[in-house]
């Protein structure tokens, strides 16, 4: 079975940002880098994740946005795997905790190695189903 570590994307691909960084400042950062979500850390740690769908929750209830920083709204505590976990794992604690990222740690010290999302998850069951294909 295929391991986190092979379809994971790598802690230099993604954006980290301080817990008290606004939201308005990571949305922009977010687009600019197109991804999906960033990951609040302190010293190197995850502490929570900020996606899309949280910021355009956030925008219908809230009606100054300049205000609210990532600690405000961020899904905490991250829900974390190791990247020598199989990409079954995953998938099964996306779907039991209805999320689309994993934030990848490593298993020792609890720093930050990347992230796993439903997508790079599904790029590999189609990679699978279209070699048996052929």
């Amino acid at each position: 079975m295929m391991k986190i570590r092979e379809i994971m994307t790598s802690k230099d691909a993604l954006i980290t940002l301080a817990p008290d960084v606004k939201l308005i400042d990571a949305a922009e950062r977010m687009v600019h880098n197109k991804v999906g979500s960033v990951i609040v850390i302190k010293d190197s740690t995850p502490l929570g994740i900020v996606t899309e769908k949280d910021i355009v929750r956030i925008a219908q209830q809230s009606k100054d946005l300049a205000k609210i920083t990532l600690e405000d709204i961020m899904s905490f505590p991250v829900i974390t795997i190791s990247k020598e976990q199989d990409v079954r794992t995953a998938a099964e604690m996306m779907y039991r905790n209805r999320i689309h990222h994993l934030v990848v740690i490593d298993e020792n010290s609890g720093v930050l190695e990347g992230i796993i999302s439903s997508f790079d998850i599904l790029k590999v069951f189609f990679s699978a189903t279209s070699e048996s294909d052929d």
